[in-house]
């Protein structure tokens, strides 16, 4: 069966839990990447990760501004997006059929009880391309995701694994009954991501960005 939405009206009747908790323009953030993903990939796979910077990234950790980590943050997405480019020109080349697919994401920087940097990270891609994170070997997403932050961090894949760790994941169909209750989880889950008042070991600074845009917040 399937479902017919108004995309931007069901997108902008979306409402945190607790609404006094967020910046205005926070939320149209959130929106904005939500209906800019969707209407980029009618199917979506939207996935949670946390890429940690291992101590011995000493540059990162002794100048710690909001330019160096929004540096780091992109050239992670700019290897990501690479390593997606390289496997749909492999699946040409083997006669497989590809679908492309285009990065939407969220990013929060925090730093652990340990003084360890790290992002919570929120990437959509889309569905009819890639359809699971899998198994964490071979050409799977949470594979190229490894290989991405190892190439920012230069360790190895191996050695990077550690500094990965994959959580909720969510799949979006705006041609499924669930659509509308998925779509409200996966804003839910962002949201949290930037609420003012999440504990944090940051000392009073925690950023927050976007694929559309990047704020700062003090």
């Amino acid at each position: 069966m399937t479902y017919t939405h108004d995309l931007q009206a069901l997108i902008d009747s979306l409402s945190p839990i607790n609404p006094s908790d967020y910046g205005s323009s926070d939320i149209r953030c959130i929106k904005d990447v939500f209906f800019d993903a969707l209407s980029a990939h009618p199917r979506v796979l939207a996935i949670r990760c946390r890429l940690t910077v291992p101590q011995e990234h000493i540059h990162t950790r002794k100048k710690n501004s909001f330019q160096i980590q929004e540096k780091l943050l992109i050239q992670f997405i700019y290897e990501f997006k690479d390593e997606l480019a390289t496997d749909q020109r492999i699946k040409r080349e083997q006669r497989r059929r590809t679908h492309g697919s285009d990065v939407f994401y969220f990013w929060r920087t925090n730093r652990n009880a340990a003084g360890n940097i790290y992002y919570d990270l929120f990437i959509m891609v889309n569905k009819d391309e890639y359809h699971k994170v899998s198994d964490y070997e071979g050409t799977d997403l949470s594979a190229m995701i490894i290989r991405a932050w190892a190439s920012v961090i230069r360790l190895s894949a191996k050695e990077s694994y550690e500094y990965v760790f994959f959580s909720k994941r969510y799949k979006l169909s705006s041609k499924r009954e669930n659509f509308i209750g998925q779509l409200q989880c996966a804003f839910d889950r962002v949201c949290s991501m930037l609420q003012r008042n999440e504990p944090t070991h940051w000392s009073n600074v925690c950023h927050f960005g976007s694929s559309q845009y990047h704020l700062a917040h003090q």
